[in-house]
């Protein structure tokens, strides 16, 4: 396990984590319990009730004066898709939201858009792509399949993807 995401908050705030399942899980930080640095706080996946094996594999912190903007999502066929974040919205308080991307593809990463930024591509032959989130064109439904950013050969997928400023490469 590591730390993959920081950021700031309220108990009144509410947060919602996407899994590698095509789900979303949506909760209250109240519900989580106030701990010191040193306790390694709560397991993400059983707090929330995650189906067995599922992973939490984005988080993203929604205070009270949010103004929603895009999640882009990168898919291991090489396609992406960019979709606002108020097709999460939800009025009850339910915490599980099914079909939250499109699952005709594994999940390679999640990315949240406040504004355009750089995003590298890598495949598992080492090749690499930047692209500019400006170039992904926005669907308003959640289950859309996206459109091809990187081509691929048969059999080859995209293994990671970054925004370029945190690029190990």
């Amino acid at each position: 396990d590591s730390i993959r995401t920081v950021e700031d908050g309220e108990n009144r705030n509410n947060v919602v984590f996407f899994s590698d399942r095509a789900q979303a899980y949506k909760a209250k930080l109240s519900d989580f319990d106030s701990t010191k640095a040193s306790a390694l706080g709560d397991y993400i996946p059983s707090k929330l009730s995650f189906d067995q094996g599922e992973k939490a594999i984005f988080m993203k912190l929604i205070p009270e004066n949010f103004v929603p903007k895009n999640l882009v999502f990168i898919f291991e066929n090489g396609k992406g898709v960019k979709i606002p974040m108020e097709k999460y919205e939800t009025k009850s308080n339910r915490r599980k939201l099914t079909g939250a991307y499109s699952s005709a593809s594994p999940i390679v990463a999640i990315f949240y858009e406040d504004e355009p930024f750089n995003l590298v591509m890598i495949s598992d032959t080492n090749r690499a792509i930047n692209i500019s989130t400006k170039l992904i064109p926005e669907k308003t439904t959640r289950t859309a399949g996206g459109v091809t950013l990187f081509n691929l050969k048969k059999g080859q997928k995209i293994v990671s993807a970054y925004k370029d400023s945190e690029c190990p490469f």
